[in-house]
């Protein structure tokens, strides 16, 4: 199982460029498990900005 630290490290090392072999041979986890939790930030960031904007309850793009 991959704690909490470990796939917010994995989402960093993501959104910094790295490969998803180079993030699982850096951490010493599966390749698939950081396929796994890339996809799944992936998915959740298209959720989140659908309409082109985030969403959130404050600030100027309040709904």
């Amino acid at each position: 199982m991959v704690n909490l630290t470990d796939k917010m490290r994995i989402v960093q090392m993501h959104l910094s460029g790295k490969s998803n072999r180079g993030i699982a041979a850096g951490l010493g986890l599966n390749r698939k498990t950081v396929d796994k939790r890339a996809s799944r930030y992936e998915a959740a960031l298209a959720v989140m900005t659908a309409d082109g904007a985030p969403r959130t309850r404050c600030g100027p793009h309040r709904r």
